[in-house]
């Protein structure tokens, strides 16, 4: 058991090396495996993110559209990660939504972002779809 602790927490170590996360991020994670085992990738994903701003032109659409269209334009790399359905595409996406809002607390669920991710990548096929029918 200690070692598979271990591994888990060293595994927290790569996702700091890689950017992937942030050394406050980093600390919870590390907590929360100590006291529930979980791994890293359970921990992030799984935990609700809190409130941060959208720019008012996003205001007519869900905020986790929003921010998943600011995130894909903003960080076009982790729209390709997602795309290829990358191991760690979902952890770049939960980064990249705090980047986007300067690391302050996000105000929807990481699903909500990931559905939002579906749908934005959805709308872009059908838009590709149209575009080529034309």
């Amino acid at each position: 058991m200690a070692d598979d602790i271990k591994e888990k927490v060293l595994h927290v170590f790569d996702l700091l090396d890689k950017k992937m996360i942030n050394t406050k991020i980093a600390r919870s994670v590390t907590a929360e495996i100590f006291e529930t085992g979980k791994t890293a990738e359970d921990i992030i994903i799984n935990r609700p993110l809190k409130p941060c701003s959208v720019p008012a032109d996003f205001a007519f659409v869900k905020y986790s559209d929003a921010l998943i269209a600011k995130v894909f334009k903003e960080y076009p790399e982790v729209l390709e990660s997602f795309k290829r359905n990358d191991e760690d595409a979902r952890i770049r996406i939960t980064r990249a939504a705090l980047r986007a809002c300067n690391d302050a607390d996000v105000k929807c669920s990481m699903n909500d972002l990931f559905q939002a991710a579906n749908r934005y990548i959805n709308k872009s096929k059908e838009t590709e779809n149209v575009e080529s029918q034309s």
